[in-house]
């Protein structure tokens, strides 16, 4: 069942973690990505030779169109990033993909979040004489800002409850792009959002941003 073993933290992107972690249902569909979760797996892999690696999230998926690997189950590794992809994090990327390849006995998609300085698509690196890695990105500066905090204000002025999928775009508002505020404002109208937010605070496991104001 996803949401039984606890992330392992950085201190470094640690809020993007956390409400991905608590908002996981609502995640995949947010990303572009049609996958059934199977099971949240431990990120922390130690290969042959004691190394550990830590990536930011791996979860068992399948496809439920079974496009994807046939729809038999594959290892999810999602990393968050907020800065440019270069060739080490790239490298260090592949790394984390061997590692849970081998312990979790299963095919590796890997993917990037960015949260600033990388467009969306596909990055790749050479990691051997004819080999290549390649990993899908999505970065949040496609996303409009405006337009998003434009749905949620309508949906709290007519006093309808967020869903999951909102609570993502409230914590995601500061990396979107926007034309009229700044990465400060929108943190601002993120948590004024998410305090006049009609929601069920028993639902506190399925929902992160009726606290956002300790997510930043």
């Amino acid at each position: 069942m996803y949401g039984d073993i606890p992330m392992v933290h950085h201190s470094k992107d640690k809020v993007p973690r956390d409400m991905i972690e608590r908002c996981l249902p609502a995640y995949f569909p947010y990303i572009g990505k049609n996958y059934e979760i199977i099971e949240v797996k431990n990120p922390v892999m130690i290969d042959s030779k004691g190394e550990e690696g830590i990536a930011d999230g791996v979860y068992a998926v399948k496809d439920p169109l079974k496009i994807k690997n046939k729809g038999e189950p594959f290892a999810f590794n999602n990393e968050i990033q907020s800065g440019r992809i270069t060739e080490e994090i790239l490298l260090r990327s592949h790394g984390y993909a061997n590692k849970a390849k081998r312990k979790y006995k299963m095919p590796v998609e890997c993917f990037f979040l960015s949260l600033a300085g990388n467009e969306t698509g596909q990055i790749s690196t050479e990691v051997s004489l004819g080999e290549k890695f390649t990993a899908d990105v999505l970065s949040l500066t496609d996303f409009d800002a405006e337009e998003r905090l434009n749905r949620i204000t309508d949906k709290i002025d007519n006093n309808s409850q967020l869903n999951q999928f909102d609570f993502l775009d409230l914590a995601f508002l500061p990396f979107m792009t926007s034309k009229i505020h700044s990465q400060v404002q929108l943190y601002g109208l993120a948590v004024k959002s998410a305090n006049n937010a009609k929601m069920d605070l028993e639902d506190k496991h399925d929902y992160i941003c009726y606290d956002v104001s300790k997510l930043y």
